[in-house]
């Protein structure tokens, strides 16, 4: 899929005629992933952060918990259904509950292993987050950089391939993180800046997204280099 998008990337006739200018994109388009608008200020987002209320409501819209409600729905049902049973013990044969009934010293025993593990996943899971945090703050800091240069050293068409290719970077990457297959999240994007809707198409196919949308990247500023290379 590589080679065809890259020689799609190489022929004008893969942009619209008429040239859409690159203010059209615009942020207050834009939501983060617990619906907040990126075009607010910082301390509106602060604030937004801040508000309990506003947090607990939107608890049951969290993919975390989508991705848990099966087994978090299970979990549950056994606990009720055991209380329940030891709860009225004469409804479920009373005998029959104090044979199986298990002593809470096992518990109590396990319980500060358990504390300790407890305590030591917590840390992993905040290093792993802290990781992937510098991670995508390092891939922020390069799209910003390419977009600065892109402005200083092209125009026209180009310039909006390239812009186009620069935004699309971090929403391919999110979607090849994720497991998921967006195109309309691309199509936007390419849509915004004049350029030809299948280059999302293809994009979309690719086993890789960030890695051929890179890949085109490079062949759309490849032009930059040709001067340097003749002298």
């Amino acid at each position: 899929r590589t080679g065809t998008l890259g020689g799609r990337l190489g022929s004008t006739g893969t942009l619209t005629r008429r040239r859409i200018q690159s203010k059209t994109f615009e942020l207050r388009e834009l939501k983060t992933d617990d619906n907040l608008s990126v075009s607010a200020g910082g301390e509106i987002l602060r604030n937004a952060r801040g508000n309990w209320v506003d947090d607990i409501l939107s608890t049951g819209r969290s993919r975390v918990l989508s991705r848990i409600s099966e087994r978090l729905g299970v979990v549950a049902l056994w606990a009720t259904f055991v209380s329940v049973v030891f709860s009225f013990p004469d409804m479920f044969g009373g005998e029959f509950l104090s044979k199986i009934e298990i002593p809470g010293w096992p518990h109590e025993l396990v319980g500060g292993f358990l504390a300790i593990l407890l305590v030591f996943r917590t840390d992993q899971a905040y290093q792993r987050f802290w990781e992937g945090r510098s991670k995508w703050s390092d891939a922020s800091a390069q799209c910003k950089a390419l977009t600065r240069l892109s402005v200083s050293y092209m125009e026209g068409e180009q310039l909006d391939m390239c812009l186009s290719h620069v935004i699309a970077f971090p929403v391919a990457l999110k979607q090849h993180l994720r497991g998921q297959r967006n195109v309309r999240e691309l199509d936007y994007i390419f849509a915004s800046f004049g350029v030809d809707r299948r280059v999302a198409a293809d994009l979309a196919c690719a086993n890789n997204m960030p890695l051929t949308l890179l890949t085109s990247l490079s062949q759309v500023v490849k032009p930059l280099n040709t001067p340097l290379a003749a002298q």
